[in-house]
């Protein structure tokens, strides 16, 4: 059953003219405000984002996921419409993905919050964009009356909409003044080639042209693009590494545009030497992640190549594996602590860099959010090329990532190794402890699992190792020797 959630018969009618509200005093509704849950258990809220973030501030109106059609109301203050004063409303609105982009219209009341009021449709249903979009109503044909308005959510199976900065004003009467960049900085050097801009928002502005040029007063990148009324452009396509751009944003209103907007300057940064397939980085193939794992990173790196399992992907770096004489190798990503770079998308080609040939690709296939190919039947001595991306949605920025090729078979190689050395490790299989024959040897020890994953890492270690934490199963003890060899003993609990 429907059921209004606040019932303003039971408080006075607030009358306000200029206003804005931002959502940022707390997580409660404003006062006057109100909400109508007409759909599921999911309506409107005063919320942090849980995807992205405000478009001013800290908090938004926000409504999230229901099976059950929505059908939910957020439903401003009293507007009082006074002519050159209170007669524009207009507000910022987004959906939580691109990929999920949520229905709903714009309906105005001229007698109260009932859902039965809100019968003239100001803005017919629409989808939502995936970035924040600025909404503008002229309110002239309601001077003299007191209104307000809802947005009125109405999709199925959809994810996120967010609402906010809602401001009730007049339009303006002069050009708007300049604005300041807030990213990047004036001279910043190190820009990533991704190209984003920011800057603050003026006031009087219902929109911003943009300038990008190679040379000062330069458009040859972007000639007087309309960004709408946003404070964020995307520089289409990867810039050129460590190059200088010169970035003018211009804000413009019905009156005109602001006159004389300073320019910025700014130097791209330099590709990492992997960002192309020939500067491909060879990795060596060892028996598990953790005996040849590498650190990579794609900052700098521009998108390059094609990868048939996600086409939200960007700035890949190159490595490549020469295949071992089993045919199998395995390719996988993982996290590095502290790094924005935290989803991977991961692809894997034959043939040569002029002429690459899509072998395998794998998103989320590793721990978590990372990627990992695992490939049979191949040809021993053959190269495979492997790109990595940063998966492009979400939070993430590029930055350091742990890569490493494996096979497991070549765990083999250590066993025998091992048989040639007089330190040994029993009992094998062993229950709860392991003993290490001639422990004066060694500097410390680290323990994997039959997958690569390091357990357990002891420092400083007796003859007698306690192992009684880790399940039953097969591991790999690395006996980090105090001459600067390792030796690797593959050891089975009980």
């Amino acid at each position: 059953m429907k059921k209004l959630l606040f019932f303003m018969t039971m408080f006075p009618v607030f009358i306000f003219g200029q206003w804005t509200e931002n959502f940022d005093s707390g997580t409660t509704l404003p006062t006057g405000w109100a909400v109508i849950n007409g759909g599921g258990s999911n309506g409107w809220d005063i919320r942090v984002p849980n995807i992205g973030t405000a478009q001013s501030g800290t908090n938004v109106a926000g409504i999230k996921y229901n099976s059950t059609a929505h059908d939910d109301y957020l439903i401003t203050k009293a507007i009082n419409v006074q002519a050159g004063i209170s007669d524009r409303f207009s507000f910022y609105i987004k959906s939580g993905y691109t990929f999920a982009l949520e229905n709903y219209e714009v309906l105005l009341s001229t007698t109260d919050q009932t859902q039965a009021a809100f019968s003239t449709v100001i803005q017919a249903t629409s989808k939502a964009s995936g970035t924040w979009t600025q909404k503008t109503i002229s309110l002239s044909a309601y001077v003299g009356q007191t209104v307000y308005v809802a947005i009125h959510a109405t999709d199925t199976d959809q994810f996120y909409l967010f609402a906010d900065n809602f401001v009730v004003d007049t339009p303006p009467t002069t050009a708007p003044a300049c604005t300041t960049f807030t990213l990047p900085a004036n001279g910043a050097t190190g820009v990533n080639a991704d190209g984003i801009l920011n800057w603050n928002l003026v006031s009087e502005a219902t929109g911003y042209k943009i300038k990008v040029g190679t040379a000062t007063g330069g458009t040859d990148i972007v000639n007087n693009t309309d960004a709408g009324n946003v404070n964020t452009y995307n520089i289409p396509g990867s810039l050129s590494p460590q190059t200088t751009y010169y970035a003018t944003v211009i804000p413009y209103n019905a009156i005109g545009d602001a006159v004389g907007c300073s320019e910025i300057s700014f130097t791209t940064l330099a590709a990492p030497a992997n960002d192309n397939c020939s500067g491909a980085i060879a990795l060596t193939v060892g028996g598990n992640f953790a005996a040849n794992d590498i650190i990579g990173t794609n900052v700098g790196g521009i998108t390059d190549g094609t990868t048939t399992c996600q086409s939200n992907r960007a700035d890949n770096v190159w490595y490549s594996v020469v295949v071992p004489a089993s045919g199998s190798v395995t390719v996988e990503t993982k996290a590095v602590t502290g790094s924005g770079f935290i989803d991977s998308v991961l692809s894997a080609y034959t043939g040569n860099c002029g002429a690459l040939v899509d072998l395998a690709c794998d998103d989320d296939n590793g721990d978590g959010n990372y990627s990992k190919i695992a490939l049979t039947g191949q040809t021993p001595g053959s190269t495979i090329y492997f790109s990595v991306w940063r998966y492009s949605l979400g939070t993430g920025v590029d930055g350091e990532f742990q890569i490493s090729a494996y096979d497991s078979s070549l765990l083999a190689t250590s066993e025998v190794s091992a048989a040639k050395n007089d330190i040994k490790a029993y009992p094998n299989p062993f229950t709860d402890v392991l003993s290490i024959s001639d422990i004066s040897k060694v500097k410390s020890v680290s323990v994997l699992d039959a997958a690569g994953r390091l357990v357990k890492t002891i420092d400083n270690p007796s003859s007698v190792l306690h192992l009684e934490d880790l399940k039953q199963g097969v591991y790999l003890v690395t006996l980090h020797l105090k001459d600067g060899s390792k030796q690797t003993i593959k050891a089975i609990k009980k």
